[in-house]
């Protein structure tokens, strides 16, 4: 089957995006070579641009995936989608902090302020309108049948004498694109579990300067400090790995585990709203970083303690509407391992 112009124009512009993420991958290691940088800062610029080195790997591959109609660079873009809808909404978020934290900054004009967020902003809408973009249009039926024709025809030419089927009318739709005789792994489900596993380096990255600095951590609202804070880290880092591969293998019992796992993370969030311990936890992460010359210490504090309470709270939505969809498509999810146990 022929591919679509707009399956085509999500390729290119993926390509696009991957590229500014390679020329900000540049940028950033250049950076850190040249300027002279405290320690912290220094692994804070390095860790950024081995991200978004892996962030244009990730676009380029799955870019080259959709150009072949591959199906697994579908479920990638869709993953990819997700995560740029959250870190687009965070960063939202952050920007319109800031004319809070600059009110009483008597030198700052409040004209300047409002061209900085206003500027901030349009250049988060883009990549936001370009995610729910590809969210929809990868989402939708006649884009899953193209998707899942290539690999029927990719299967039906290694079989001798198989002739592949013509293309069907434009905006056909068979009942076998959607309801296949196997039972498959639900989308959403393969979704949430890719973006948990993906998420697994981003937490890794944090584990040296947690050992460096003697960060504590608040888990279930309670203050630990010492070896609780990198035990913590690395026992996330290993289920939010384990968890999500063992879903993808259908194994049974684990979507309760990814559920259990969800439902702490949720648990954990709320209560660091109401922990006593939320302000001694935001003055150990200023005394752990090295604030950049010419700007106010106690202005960083006061932003650090503005935004964080507002990314948690979008990953407490965030997780509710994964634990939806992990609760809802629980049974879908039990009868692809059933199957796939009785065909192995």
């Amino acid at each position: 089957m022929k591919r679509s112009g707009d399956v085509t124009a999500a390729a290119i512009v993926l390509f696009f995006g991957s590229g500014l993420m390679v020329l900000m991958a540049v940028v950033m290691t250049a950076g850190t070579a040249v300027t002279p940088l405290p320690p912290e800062q220094r692994a804070g610029q390095s860790v950024l641009a081995i991200f978004y080195a892996l962030m244009a790997a990730w676009g380029i591959a799955t870019g080259v995936g959709i150009l072949q109609l591959r199906p697994w660079a579908r479920i990638s873009i869709i993953v990819m989608s997700g995560v740029a809808v959250f870190f687009a909404v965070c960063g939202a978020l952050g920007i319109m902090m800031v004319p809070l934290l600059l009110q009483q900054e008597p030198s700052v004009p409040v004209a300047a302020i409002k061209v900085v967020v206003l500027v901030g902003l349009i250049m988060l809408a883009v990549p936001l309108a370009i995610a729910i973009w590809w969210l929809i249009l990868f989402t939708r039926k006649r884009v899953q049948f193209e998707f899942a024709t290539r690999g029927a025809t990719a299967i039906s030419s290694a079989i001798p004498g198989a002739t592949p089927a013509p293309d069907p009318a434009p905006g056909f739709v068979p009942a076998f694109a959607t309801a296949p005789s196997t039972p498959q792994i639900p989308i959403s489900i393969r979704v949430i579990a890719i973006i948990i596993l993906v998420s697994a380096p981003v937490a890794l990255f944090s584990l040296p300067l947690a050992i460096r600095a003697h960060l504590p951590t608040i888990i279930l609202g309670v203050w630990m400090t010492g070896w609780a804070t990198p035990a913590y880290v690395g026992i996330s880092v290993a289920i939010q790995i384990a968890l999500p591969i063992a879903v993808l293998r259908r194994r049974l019992r684990a979507l309760d585990g990814l559920i259990a796992y969800l439902l702490f993370a949720t648990l954990n969030a709320m209560l660091f709203f109401v922990s006593p311990s939320r302000n001694a936890f935001f003055d150990a992460l200023m005394r752990a970083q090295s604030t950049a010359p010419g700007v106010d210490p106690g202005l960083v504090r006061q932003f650090i303690s503005t935004v964080m309470p507002f990314v948690m709270g979008v990953s407490v939505l965030l997780f509710a509407i994964a634990l939806y969809f992990l609760f809802t498509r629980r049974k879908a999810y039990r009868a692809a391992c059933e199957a796939h146990r009785i065909a192995t």
